[in-house]
This record gives structure tokens, sequence and C-alpha cells, in this order.
């Protein structure tokens, strides 16, 4: 009984400085978030594949305060996981816009090197384990997007050039030129004026292609008519202006995504076009007429159908959408990425952190300002039967609606039966006005002649 305190006493001693340890970690394990520890997290890129499948190259960037002393390179890793990622590239400034050579053994990208005022083409050659980028472009007004011809043997790429000039020596002289004024005045006819910091000036972009053991690029759009039009332009992302280049899969044609109605941003939505070119220069064709925004253009794998995401955002879309914008900032004073299009909120929106889950109230809504009776999904039902009315297929009648199906087309074939029902009806009522109305057997006599 005596021993108790004493051994009491002397595991205490023996835990306390494990047990003030434990919560020395466990405080340190939990300290709290600061600006500096979110700002220098290492920032992971969005990975490339390569044509086989087996690699990812992706860019990590580690941040710093000072612009300078960030560091931003490329990783090579296995797609199946089984060896450790490694970093391929060992030079500060970041590079952009990796792109695999069809064999995946090399990839290009767009950075800046030692010297480079402008970002230019790199091409790493990765089969032999890496080593140094070789540089492919030198050209005064950058490049960017590279794009491999399918045979591997050219790259296909974005610039920035003055309009009228068609080859790099004339976008030196026009550049010296600007640079030898002894004012700083920008004089601009027409809007956009400025793309978030940037001021703009009247270069465009262009594609140029530049096969991979020569020194030289051919400017293949700026030559063009299209490329004269004064409201000639790139589609607007969220980082920059690009034309969306994509290769044809036989490597003869370029398909790339623009718009001639740039001085419309002012007033109204700028609607683009889908274009196709010859890869060796020629006058750009407008691949369909349907206006609207081009995105993430894809070749399926046997190279006959081509994929995009398409928005057909004609004026009345684009004035309703103006309302709806004008309509939530007075309801919650601001816009936020994160937030919802259509906010939730019972009976009216309140919440634009959750989005809607039913569009009764705003169809209830638009009925008694429109004056119309029925169900919503009523519209989605008659677009259907006019549709199959109009003789259309069914393929183009499954593509506009979405989700239906083969089967759920049966429900509409009363409607071509009715549909075919009155053609024959109307056959049969020309024939019984007709005064000497043809036979069977006068017409098998015709037909035996």
């Amino acid at each position: 009984m005596t021993r108790q305190p004493k051994l009491s006493a002397m595991l205490l001693a023996v835990l306390m400085p494990g047990l003030f340890a434990a919560a020395a970690a466990d405080a340190a394990a939990k300290k709290p978030i600061t600006h500096e520890i979110l700002w220098m997290m290492k920032r992971v890129g969005a990975p490339a594949v390569s044509p086989d499948g087996k690699w990812a190259v992706y860019s990590v960037l580690e941040p710093s305060y000072e612009t300078k002393d960030a560091v931003s390179d490329l990783w090579l890793v296995a797609t199946d996981g089984n060896a450790p990622a490694r970093r391929i590239t060992h030079t500060k400034e970041a590079k952009d816009d990796v792109d695999w050579s069809p064999d995946s053994t090399r990839i290009a990208f767009a950075t800046k090197r030692e010297g480079d005022e402008l970002a230019q083409i790199y091409i790493l050659d990765l089969s032999t384990g890496g080593g140094e980028a070789r540089r492919l472009t030198n050209l005064s007004t950058g490049a960017s997007r590279p794009k491999w011809r399918p045979d591997g043997q050219a790259i296909l790429f974005q610039s920035r050039v003055y309009p009228g000039a068609l080859d790099d020596e004339a976008n030196k002289k026009i550049a010296a030129e600007h640079k030898a004024r002894k004012y700083n005045v920008r004089a601009y006819d027409h809007f956009p004026v400025r793309y978030w910091n940037e001021w703009l000036d009247e270069r465009q972009p262009t594609l140029l292609v530049q096969p991979v053991d020569s020194e030289s690029a051919k400017d293949i759009l700026s030559p063009t008519a299209l490329a004269h039009e004064s409201g000639f332009y790139g589609a607007e992302t969220d980082t920059s202006v690009t034309l969306a280049p994509l290769w044809s899969p036989d490597g003869r044609e370029i398909l790339f995504v623009a718009t001639t109605e740039r001085w419309n941003a002012a007033f109204g939505h700028v609607h683009q076009h889908l274009y196709r070119m010859p890869a060796t220069g020629g006058e750009p064709k407008p691949v369909g007429a349907a206006p609207g925004e081009y995105q993430e253009l894809r070749f399926s794998a046997d190279g006959k159908s081509l994929y995009c995401k398409y928005s057909p955002l004609n004026e009345e879309v684009y004035q309703a959408l103006l309302k709806h914008k004008a309509w939530y900032i007075k309801k919650f004073g601001e816009i936020r990425d994160e937030w919802y299009v259509f906010p939730w909120g019972r009976p009216r929106p309140s919440d634009p952190t959750r989005h809607i889950t039913s569009f009764k109230t705003a169809w209830k809504t638009v009925k008694k300002t429109a004056k119309v009776t029925g169900r919503w999904h009523d519209n989605r039902h008659t677009l259907i039967t006019e549709l199959a009315e109009a003789g259309t297929g069914d393929e183009t009648i499954m593509q506009i609606a979405g989700h239906v199906d083969r089967q759920m087309l049966t429900h509409y074939s009363h409607i071509r039966m009715q549909a075919k029902r009155e053609a024959l009806e109307a056959v049969d009522r020309r024939r019984r006005r007709s005064p000497t109305p043809t036979t069977t057997s006068q017409q098998e006599a015709s037909l035996s002649q």
C-alpha cells in the first residue's frame, strides 16, 4: 500500500515528458492557416497524357512572394503509378501548353529561357531520359499553344502580330517604329481597349507552321482576307486570347475558332465561328453557318467526326442573360464564380450557394406573365412532336432532345402514322374528285406496254 504513491509518481515522471511532447506536436499539427501557408503551397497543373497512355506530364509551381524567386518546372510520371515522378525541366519560368508528339517520345511547350523577351516553343526529347530542351522558334512576337502535326514532322502554333505584317521582319519594323515614338498615348477607334490588366494594341492572333528540322516558320493566316477584316480576333478565355487551333487527322487542314465581330463587345454578344483552312495556306472557310461559342475541339479516334462544346448564344439569349445578371447583382449584391446561376430559395431565390431544385415557381411566373397554361415538361413533348411532324429523323431528334432514346420515340410514332394517314386520305380525295379515275386494270395494261 505504501508503494502505490511512489509508483504513481514514478509513472507520472516518466510519462509527463511524452505527454507534453504529444501535446506540443498536436498543437503544432493544428497550427492555424495563414496567408503565407496558403500562398506558399506548391501548385500542380493539369496533366498532359501521352498518346500511348503510358506517361503524363504536369507542371509544379513553387510560389514565392517575390516573383523572380518563383519556380515552375515540368514533371514526368508513369500513369500506372509503378515509378516515382521526376523533374524534367530545371528553369524558373513557367512552361505552358504542353503537347505530346504522336509517337509519345517528345513534348513541345511554350516558355521563356535566358535571353527570351517573349515565350518561344521548345522541344524536349524524353526517349533518351530527358536533357536540355531545344528551342524551335525565334520570333520577335513570341509563340504559344504548340500542336504537333499528326506525322510529327512540324508544329502549329500561335503568335500575336501586327495587321499587314506577313513575316517576322515586318513585325520587327513596326515594333521598332512604335518604340521610336516620343509619346506614349494610345488612341482607340473601337472597343475593347483592355484585357484584364493589359492595354490592347492593334496586334491580333495568327497561326504559323514550322517544321521541327527548320529554323523558319510560315504565317499561314495573316495573308488571308479573313485576317484583314476589321473585327477579326480570337476567342477570349480567362487567361488569354486564342484561336484554339487543331490539326485535321491527315495533317492537310487546320481548324480554328475566330470572330469577325470583335467590336460588338461594347454593346452585344461577340459570336464566334469555326473555320477550316489548308495547312499550307489559303482562305479559311466556315464549318457550318451557326455562330456561338466553340470550345475543346477534338476529333474522334477514327478521324471521321469532330466534337466540341458548343453554346448557341444568339442575341435573345444574350439579352436574357444580361437581364438575369442585373437581377442577380441587385438581389445578392455581387456575383461569385462559385455561386450557382439559378440559386435556391422558397418561394423566391435566397441562397446562391445552393442550386435550384425545381422550376415550378419560375414556370408559374412565366405562365402568368405570358398568360398561357400547361406543364413545363409539356414543352419538351411539344417540341419532339413538332419535330416528328416535320419529318425529322430519329437521330436528329435524339440529339436535340438530349436523353431521349429510341424507345421513347415510339411514344411519338402515332404522330408519323397520323401524318401518313392524312397524306393517303388526301390522295384518295383527289382520286374521288377526278372525272376519269384510273382503274387497276388500266394501270396493269399501262405497265405491260
